[in-house]
């Protein structure tokens, strides 16, 4: 199961960026992740509620309630996995605010979870390395890029909460994290993070 970063929808891992010949807009192609996986296994990615697709565009699910939760997110992928009709257990893959779900159901939900991929995921020990300056000016870019009208907003500190409050990840679940080669700026002061 793929999910998606912050706000994001499906689409994210159907597309890409051509390095070569960076277009406006990534552009659907077989070598994204979707499709790549599918060539060995069942795959689903889906459009949690608030979320936009990569051209702008609303997707068709319900407006979210704000701030949005990682456990709120998670009730939302145990829903979509029971509509669905798929059966556990799970691979997840989430990425960056989809890493953050990802592994708060795997916490929550052991026995429906065969092992745990993160992709640039948020750590829930951001807050530990900034400084309190730091992590106040963070929160401020966030609520910033807040984008209203019903979409997707996460509770970053609600989303430490609840992962710090869940059990321990599971002995021996199988994990990958997965970081960029470069580091990120979050512009807070003090260089990289």
């Amino acid at each position: 199961m793929l999910v998606s970063g912050a706000g994001g929808a499906s689409d994210e891992w159907t597309h890409i960026v051509d390095a070569a010949r960076p277009e406006p807009e990534p552009k659907p192609d077989p070598s994204a992740v979707l499709t790549e996986v599918a060539r060995f296994t069942r795959v689903c990615a889906n459009d949690r509620p608030g979320t936009t697709r990569l051209d702008g565009t609303p997707n068709r699910s319900t407006p979210v309630t704000r701030p949005t939760t990682a456990a709120a997110g998670v009730e939302d992928l145990r829903a979509t996995l029971a509509a669905a009709g798929e059966h556990p257990p799970y691979v997840l893959v989430g990425a960056s605010w989809g890493a953050t779900i990802a592994s708060l159901y795997a916490r929550t939900e052991p026995a429906r979870t065969a092992g745990l991929v993160t992709v640039d995921g948020a750590s829930p020990f951001l807050k530990d390395t900034l400084t309190p300056a730091q992590w106040a000016t963070w929160m401020d870019k966030i609520r910033a890029t807040d984008p209203g009208k019903g979409l997707e907003a996460p509770d970053y500190p609600a989303a430490v909460r609840e992962l710090r409050a869940a059990p321990a990840p599971p002995r021996g679940l199988p994990a990958v994290v997965l970081t960029s080669d470069r580091p990120w700026d979050l512009a807070v002061g003090g260089g990289s993070t």
